[in-house]
């Protein structure tokens, strides 16, 4: 039986930071589906994968920002794998003609206390200069808690160095560290109901 892969199949049109600037010159040669539109993936393809898997051949990175785009790099697995279908029946909205398409987004309830939400803005030395300014100057200043955590203490920000050095790539050790020290400030500030984990990149609105 023939590996198949169907989804609603988006491609980059220029260069994104979130997929690492990959593949937007080419969208015949990888596309990501549109996870919130469902996909459809065909027992022999789930064979091959789930094979893959015993075999210790997975993504080796423990950080993900699209888990579309991520899947569709396993399936892709470097050209040697099958490439996302695009089927018109996996929707972006409700349609007569669709298997299936996304939910529509459930108001959660009354807009909470600024003052119960603390921003954990993670940065690092080579950017104090250049990115912690504009986030102090854009959605920073809508908010009553917001704290700077880098590899570096800078008191002129101010930030928090936890000890963890700065990578490249994939940020777990850092967030961690995060978090354990918002769990200690908790005890002293009950009134924080609500943790942000932001990059000094993040746009908020």
């Amino acid at each position: 039986m023939k590996p198949v892969w169907l989804g609603h199949a988006l491609h980059d049109t220029e260069p994104t930071i979130i997929h690492h600037y990959a593949f937007y010159d080419d969208p015949k040669k990888f596309k990501y589906p549109n996870v919130a539109s469902g996909t459809a993936i065909s027992g022999a393809l789930l064979q091959r994968l789930a094979a893959r898997l015993r075999q210790r051949d997975a993504p080796r990175s423990d950080f993900g920002i699209d888990n579309g785009h991520e899947l569709a790099l396993f399936v892709w697995d470097k050209g040697a794998g099958e490439v996302l279908t695009d089927e018109p029946a996996l929707c972006v909205q409700e349609e007569d003609f669709c298997a299936a398409f996304p939910a529509p987004f459930r108001q959660c309830g009354e807009p909470v206390e600024k003052e119960s939400i603390f921003f954990a803005v993670k940065t690092c030395g080579k950017y104090h200069e250049e990115r912690v300014p504009v986030v102090k100057r854009t959605w920073a200043r809508h908010a009553t808690r917001v704290q700077f955590f880098s590899d570096v203490e800078d008191g002129t920000i101010p930030t928090v160095d936890l000890g963890v050095p700065n990578t490249e790539r994939g940020h777990c050790g850092k967030t961690m560290a995060i978090l354990h020290h918002i769990k200690k400030k908790l005890k002293d500030q009950p009134d924080i109901k609500w943790i942000v984990v932001a990059d000094d990149d993040t746009i908020l609105g």
